[in-house]
């Protein structure tokens, strides 16, 4: 069984690691879970391999809620897309002239109001 002292412990040294700005203070994220690794072993609390096992908890949680969070964004952006493609029509940019125009398959029946015909 993974040791939860370790894992937290782990958790709130690589946030010190991530976050703080001054070197004494990242030490000190390094130094408390090796500390708390040797105090769960030397007091026979847990095995070797439960501080293993709470290295591997931590990475196995860092790595989903990594992928939950891109999924969350691929989501979010993939909503804003459809709604803006709802709101405004499908519109697509033509690549000769770099004019907007609604996807009708032809441009030819909508007004051209940046470009005005010559002679008006």
């Amino acid at each position: 069984m993974p040791s939860l002292h370790v894992v937290w412990a782990l958790i709130a040294g690589a946030t010190l690691v991530i976050l703080a700005r001054p070197p004494i203070v990242r030490a000190i994220g390094v130094l408390h879970p090796v500390l708390i690794c040797s105090a769960v072993l030397i007091t026979a609390n847990h095995y070797i391999a439960d501080c293993l096992g709470a290295m591997a908890v931590v990475v196995i949680a860092y790595g989903l809620a990594l992928l939950v969070s891109r999924w969350q964004a691929v989501a979010v952006a993939g909503r804003a897309t459809c709604r803006q493609t709802r709101r405004r029509g499908r519109y697509t940019t033509d690549s000769r002239d770099h004019r907007t125009t609604r996807n009708t398959g032809s441009a030819d029946h909508v007004p051209d109001r940046e470009h005005p015909p010559e002679g008006a």
